[in-house]
């Protein structure tokens, strides 16, 4: 179940913060050192949020797979 977990919120995790920091170079934020700053912690945190969220998913259907599998026998 945690190895579930961990590929889900990696996959979660990085995908988001991706996204975000992608979205930002169109914006003209990269213009000062500020600005990566904002941009990298941005990218930061939502990849964060994403990757606990992608855990706790990755968790809840491997737990109700295993859960499903032991009532085959």
């Amino acid at each position: 179940m945690e190895t579930t977990a961990f590929g889900a919120s990696t996959a979660m995790g990085m995908f988001v913060g991706n996204a975000v920091v992608a979205s930002m170079l169109g914006v003209a934020m990269f213009a000062t050192p500020v600005g990566w700053v904002f941009a990298i912690g941005i990218g930061l945190a939502a990849g964060y949020t994403a990757a606990k969220i992608g855990d706790r998913i990755g968790k809840n259907v491997s737990a109700t797979l295993y859960d499903t599998s032991a009532n085959f026998y």
